[in-house]
């Protein structure tokens, strides 16, 4: 299973047998994640900046500063910004973690958080229950939203809790796997 989070794009494919058996596109993308910071960041500029200069800031400071916490309740410190004309501005703690906490709960635009998704696609996939457990163990993160600090813990963690509660596995013990390269930024180049 290749869950790929991408800046214009995030889908889920399935594979089985090196085929393509299904892709469905997930509505949360890096795009939408840095309007959200533009929104709740309130960063000042100090220059007159392109609004294309302002997208590749507001880009960048979501990738080198949002954290995914491994639970809902855990505390984000704020941060300060190093990057541009918003440095020495400060980033608080909630705006770090809700910009990019999108993919783990649901939104106006996805009645499903990414994992929940992922697991909804993988249910579909097959009827076997074999391919089904297999594909549970092989699931492939990649694209550059998911290379923020945190974030392959918690959708690790989120879908071996999913799985357990889950009826279809008669109280068997599933374990997940997921695989998270660190080039998973070009993983999707390299054809995974």
């Amino acid at each position: 299973v290749v869950v790929n989070l991408g800046h214009r794009v995030s889908y889920v494919s399935v594979v089985i047998n090196n085929k393509v058996t299904s892709t469905q596109r997930f509505p949360v993308n890096g795009l939408q994640l840095d309007e959200k910071l533009k929104k709740i960041g309130n960063f000042k500029s100090i220059l007159d900046i392109s609004l294309d200069f302002e997208d590749y800031l507001y880009k960048h400071i979501r990738e080198k500063h949002c954290y995914i916490p491994l639970t809902d309740s855990e505390e984000v410190p704020s941060t300060i910004v190093t990057v541009g004309c918003f440095s020495g501005q400060t980033i608080s703690g909630s705006a770090r973690k809700v910009v990019v906490d999108s993919f783990f709960k649901s939104t106006p635009s996805s009645e499903q958080n990414i994992v929940e998704f992922t697991y909804n696609i993988i249910m579909k996939s097959s009827v076997n229950i074999t391919v089904k457990q297999t594909l549970l163990k092989n699931i492939l993160l990649v694209g550059g939203n998911t290379l923020y600090p945190g974030f392959v813990e918690r959708f690790t963690n989120d879908m071996q809790e999913l799985v357990q509660t889950q009826n279809e596995w008669n109280g068997d013990l599933i374990s997940v796997g997921v695989i998270a390269p660190n080039d998973r930024l070009d993983q999707i180049w390299k054809g995974a």
